[in-house]
C-alpha cells in the first residue's frame, strides 16, 4: 500500500492475464468453428462420376429460380432443384469424359423462361455429340402440356409412355379483379394511371378487362405462342411447316399411337426401355 508503483504493477498484471484469457477465447472460437465447418464442406464437396455415366435428371421437379433453399451460409441447398444448378450440370457434363448421355424426365409444366433456358443449355450439350433422350409419362395429363413438350423437343429422341397421350390446351392468362370486393367493404383506391395499356393498377380499379388490357394479354400470348411454335419447328422440322404446327397442337389432345404416326415423339417405351436403349 506504501509503494507508489504498486497499483500500476498490479494493473500491469491484470492486462496481461486479460489478453492471454482473450488469446484462449479466440482460439477455442476458431477451432469451434473450423470443426463445425468440416462437416459441411465435406458434404458439399463435388461427388466423384464413375466412368460411362449417364447424366439423369428429372425435369418434373419444380426448378427454383434462385438460392432459396441454402438460407444458411456453407450449408448446401436441395440437390436438383434449382436452375443454375442444373444449367452448370449439363455445362460441365458435356465436356466430362466420363459422362456419355443424358436422360430426363419430363411433362409437367413449368414457367415459359423456364423452359427456354432449359432448351439453350441442352442445345449446348448435345453440341458435344453426347446423347440426349427425353421420356414421358404423358404431356399435358394434370397440366398445361406445351412447355413441357417444347422441352422434349429440344433432345434427341422423345419417349412416351405406351398409356400416356400429348395434349395441349393451349396458352391462357388469368387476372383477378378485386375492385368489386374493395366496393362492397368501402375501399376506394386511389392510383393514377400512365395511359389505358399501362394496366398493372387495374385489378384494382376495375371489375374485369378493359378492350386496352385485353389487347395487351392477348398480343402477350400471342408473341409467346409465337415463340413456341418456332422451337418446335426447328427442334422437329418432321412435324412441317409453322401452319402444320399449329394445326397439329389444335388437333390435341392425342394417344400415344397416334403421336406416334404424327411425329409427334419418336418412340413409345418404359423408362427401363428407354434406358437399355440408351445403354
Amino acid at each position: 500500500a506504501n509503494d507508489p508503483n504498486a497499483a500500476t504493477k498490479t494493473i500491469q498484471v491484470k492486462k496481461k492475464k486479460t489478453s492471454r484469457g482473450g488469446l484462449i477465447a479466440l482460439i477455442v472460437l476458431v477451432l469451434g468453428a473450423c470443426a463445425l465447418c468440416a462437416p459441411l464442406c465435406i458434404a458439399s464437396a463435388p461427388k466423384s462420376v464413375a466412368a460411362d455415366t449417364v447424366l439423369e435428371i428429372d425435369l418434373e421437379q419444380p426448378l427454383d429460380e434462385g438460392d432459396a433453399t441454402a438460407g444458411i451460409p456453407f450449408v448446401p441447398g436441395g440437390e436438383g432443384h434449382n436452375l443454375i444448378d442444373v444449367i452448370l450440370a449439363l455445362e460441365k457434363a458435356k465436356t466430362d469424359p466420363k459422362v456419355k448421355g443424358l436422360v430426363a424426365r419430363v411433362g409437367a409444366a413449368m414457367p415459359l423462361a423456364t423452359m427456354q433456358e432449359l432448351r439453350e443449355a441442352i442445345a449446348s450439350f448435345r453440341a458435344s455429340g453426347k446423347p440426349a433422350i427425353a421420356y414421358s409419362e404423358g404431356f399435358g395429363e394434370l397440366s398445361p402440356g406445351v412447355s413441357a413438350y417444347t422441352l422434349a423437343t429440344s433432345f434427341d429422341e422423345i419417349w412416351l409412355q405406351p398409356s400416356g397421350d400429348v395434349g395441349f390446351t393451349g396458352l391462357f392468362a388469368e387476372t383477378m379483379f378485386l375492385k368489386g370486393t374493395l366496393d362492397k367493404i368501402g375501399v376506394e383506391p386511389e392510383f393514377s394511371g400512365r395511359k389505358e395499356y399501362k394496366n398493372a393498377i387495374n385489378q384494382l380499379t376495375e371489375t374485369g378487362f378493359t378492350p386496352a388490357h385485353k389487347e395487351a394479354t392477348v398480343a402477350m400470348l400471342q408473341s409467346l405462342e409465337s415463340q413456341i411454335v418456332d422451337d418446335i419447328v426447328a427442334s422437329r422440322p418432321k412435324l412441317g411447316t409453322k401452319d402444320d404446327v399449329r394445326a397439329l397442337l389444335d388437333s390435341c389432345p392425342i394417344s400415344a399411337q397416334e403421336s406416334l404416326a404424327k411425329h409427334f415423339v419418336d418412340k413409345l417405351g418404359y423408362k427401363d426401355e428407354v434406358l437399355a436403349s440408351l445403354e
